[in-house]
């Protein structure tokens, strides 16, 4: 780096270190939580109450234990029929939340482990089936298919309710545009006029699409109509996530969940003994955007949603001010590379980053938590030489569609030098791939056939991530997380007030571009970066956990040697 760029680098840290004003934020209360617990998984039993030892927020009447549901020993017993999905989860949860007046209180649901969490297809088999998904048969069939992820079925609980109206009951089949996909708004903001059952009749979801003068939703989703003709809004649906890690017939995945916690608590709440928070400066982002064939470069569409166009800047993106009702808009259809984006809008440049240069290093603009953030279009997974005192806050891929043939399906796990790790992920750390079948199990000992092997997002808790998602059957391009809001949102802070204005929930959610589909979000929804300076990196190790770097360590000349990534070519 030359001189010139030192001092700007120099004049960003100072920058950084003069936000001190501080603003309220509305956030999402301990309260406004519902558990759903297996009642027959002593995980489940143990999942739901140490989270209300991390959360005592969460009322004890918050927690719903269900009955009927069988126990999970194989990655069989993840998959639930449609039928046995609404007998006994959706009803019983729907008549739960009438039963104590909670159908508008609650505003995040969180499942626990030993309850399944992929919703078989009623027609077609191959859709949903242990330790994968056939692709082809998702899209001859796009229209017709009713397989969801039990999280993403959860977030419109109300608008599947076969009680209502067929006019306005949204269809099982196909997708369901996610209403809140493209705010950067909290949910909160939503919440004036919250009123869940009243409003579900207003929905007319058995509109022909053919039919442009009306809103509706839930029929053909044509790229003409990717993320358009919306009427429902983030009030109406729950933000669904999960707590669930690596297991094995035998060995239940409780740690993690505990380990999971734990972590989402250190960088989260100041008041726990722990607590270690986010620190910019020995913390950084990996954006790594190369794909093969038509996953990325090529597709016009993938991710094309919202409002959100080609020459849209973070400033413009949907806010609840303007846009209390998600807009019916079509998709102009140009193209949209949310890799590229999210690193504009991470560091506040104008223009996209070159999807056929070289790697290109910048650092988080004011308003954002801060760090440097890399992008790298090249074929080779970066990360597998990182400067190992410096950790990673967030990471998004195409992993094996990266584009090498030598990248291969457990990079997660021994990506990095001498077959380790590929990243140390901080705490708070988040993950998202452009992978089809990255949740199809979290059982680590499961047999996958070669033609379904990827990266899974079980692997990213292992080595120590706090929050990721991932897809429980063929998702299609255009239903992967946006990583430009899921990343803009997860590390934003607009107000100055050193706390990430969104939760994990809301970040993730706002980045998914469907429900009632593939996608599911596993983590502690509360999650909510808190930036401290001098902390160090701040992760999980074997041997010992939170052991950051003493107060002041890290120093502009200090960062800036960090900011040389030694990066393998092959892996």
């Amino acid at each position: 780096m030359g001189r010139s760029r030192l001092s700007r680098v120099r004049d960003v840290l100072l920058a950084w270190c003069l936000c001190s004003v501080s603003f309220a934020a509305a956030e999402i209360t301990e309260d406004r939580v519902l558990l759903l617990v297996n009642d027959a998984s002593s995980s489940g039993h143990y999942a739901a109450t140490l989270y209300r030892q991390y959360h005592p927020g969460v009322p004890e009447d918050h927690v719903v234990y269900l009955t009927g549901l069988g126990a999970v020993t194989s990655s069989a017993d993840e998959i639930i029929t449609r039928g046995d999905f609404e007998t006994y989860i959706a009803q019983p949860i729907r008549q739960y939340l009438l039963d104590h007046d909670l159908v508008d209180q609650v505003r995040v649901i969180v499942t626990t482990p030993g309850m399944p969490y992929r919703i078989a297809d009623t027609t077609y088999p191959l859709v949903v089936y242990p330790h994968g998904s056939d692709a082809t048969t998702v899209i001859n069939h796009l229209n017709a298919v009713d397989a969801a992820s039990v999280e993403s079925e959860l977030a419109v609980l109300w608008q599947i309710d076969p009680a209502l109206d067929p006019n306005c009951r949204a269809p099982l089949a196909a997708r369901i545009v996610n209403p809140y996909h493209g705010y950067v708004s909290q949910v909160s903001d939503f919440d004036g006029d919250r009123d869940v059952l009243a409003r579900r009749e207003t929905f007319h979801f058995a509109v022909a699409p053919t039919d442009y003068t009306r809103v509706y939703e839930g029929q053909v989703f044509s790229a003409y109509r990717a993320s358009g003709g919306r009427q429902f809004s983030a009030a109406d649906i729950y933000l669904v996530a999960r707590l669930d890690g690596p297991r094995t017939a035998t060995v239940p995945p409780d740690v993690f969940v505990g380990r999971m916690l734990d972590m989402a608590a250190r960088v989260s709440n100041p008041g726990y003994s722990r607590f270690h928070g986010y620190d910019p400066f020995r913390t950084g982002v990996i954006i790594d955007d190369k794909a093969t064939g038509t996953v990325s470069d090529s597709n016009k569409w993938h991710n094309a949603g919202s409002s959100i166009g080609q020459d849209t800047l973070p400033q413009d993106y949907l806010t609840f001010a303007a846009y209390p009702t998600p807009p019916n808009v079509l998709s102009n259809g140009f193209y949209h590379d949310d890799f590229r984006y999210a690193f504009r809008s991470l560091v506040g440049l104008q223009d996209l980053p070159d999807p056929n240069g070289g790697l290109v290093v910048g650092l988080m603009a004011l308003g954002r938590i801060g760090g440097p953030v890399v992008y790298d279009p090249e074929n080779n997974l970066i990360g597998s030489s990182l400067d190992p005192d410096y950790g990673i806050g967030a990471l998004c891929s195409f992993g094996v569609h990266q584009g090498d043939p030598s990248v291969t399906p457990t990079y997660l796990l021994d990506g990095g030098p001498g077959g380790t790790p590929l990243i140390k992920p901080v705490y708070g750390a988040i993950f998202n791939s452009t992978e089809s079948f990255n949740a199809v199990t979290f059982f680590s000992d499961a047999v996958i056939p070669t033609w379904a092997q990827q990266a899974l997002i079980w692997q990213w808790f292992y080595i120590g991530g706090s929050g990721a998602l991932g897809h429980v059957f063929e998702p299609m391009a255009d239903s992967v997380a946006d990583n430009d809001l899921l990343l803009f949102n997860y590390f934003r802070d607009a107000d100055a007030d050193r706390i990430g204005d969104m939760t994990f929930v809301e970040a993730a959610y706002s980045a998914i571009p469907y429900l009632s589909w593939a996608t599911v979000v596993v983590g502690d929804p509360l999650m909510r970066i808190h930036r401290v300076d001098g902390a160090g990196p701040g992760w999980w190790e074997p041997s010992h956990c939170g052991v950051g770097y003493p107060e002041g360590v890290a120093s502009a000349t200090a960062l800036l040697l960090v900011l040389g990534f030694a990066r393998r070519r092959s892996l």
